[in-house]
């Protein structure tokens, strides 16, 4: 946490402050968690041991910074004898990698701005995978355990904007997310646009993200 302390990632609340260091300058600052996201089912696991002794264990394709390529890595692709940033700015080896499948509880942070933070018992820089948002709302059976607020943070934080209104789902490619329930968003993601963009659908406006239509709101018919 931000204030020196640890604390289980499954424990940690949309708002807490955490580190995140920017790795290529090296600047550390608190940064607020924006989502608590969490993935139910079977996994495949890394165990890395570090030279101290303790073990990060992470989901395959979490991102880890790897100080010795200075890159992020998925966990399952970091060398053994390559270094990690921890958080009291230096550094530690991984002596071992186990992979391994299992079921369980997976969690993941999503954090403002630098999209990293630290994790494990001897604490190491990650990257909270800043896809996550916009993959987690291409599938609705993700959602289940998130609250409404919880879901509409992950939509912000993908580059949606959250428009009132009710509709139907008008076509197999469209995602809706029925308002005033867990699974609530209150908007429909659109993947391809209506202009061979990606954007987001509420009542009966469409705005896009990213391109040269960014931040245009479009009026559309009924569907």
């Amino acid at each position: 946490m931000a204030d020196g302390t640890e604390k289980p990632i499954e424990d940690v609340k949309v708002g807490d402050l955490v580190l995140a260091t920017e790795p290529e300058t090296g600047v550390t600052t608190a940064k607020q968690v924006l989502t608590l996201i969490r993935h139910a089912g079977p996994h495949i696991m890394v165990d890395l041991t570090l030279s101290d002794g303790t073990v990060l264990n992470a989901t395959d394709g979490h991102p880890i910074w790897d100080a010795t390529t200075k890159t992020f890595t998925k966990a399952i692709d970091v060398p053994v004898g390559d270094k990690v940033l921890t958080a009291a700015g230096g550094t530690a080896t991984i002596t071992t990698k186990y992979v391994h499948g299992q079921d369980l509880t997976a969690y993941n942070l999503e954090i403002e701005g630098i999209h990293t933070y630290y994790a494990g018992n001897t604490p190491i820089l990650v990257h909270n995978t800043c896809t996550t948002s916009q993959k987690i709302l291409s599938d609705p059976k993700s959602l289940k355990g998130l609250t409404p607020k919880q879901i509409d943070d992950l939509a912000r934080n993908a580059g949606y904007e959250i428009l009132p209104g009710k509709a139907t789902a008008s076509n197999p490619a469209t995602r809706y997310y029925s308002p005033g329930t867990k699974q609530a968003v209150g908007f429909r993601v659109l993947p391809e646009g209506v202009a061979g963009q990606p954007g987001i659908k509420g009542s009966a406006y469409l705005r896009y993200f990213g391109g040269p239509l960014d931040g245009q709101r479009v009026k559309l018919g009924a569907p």
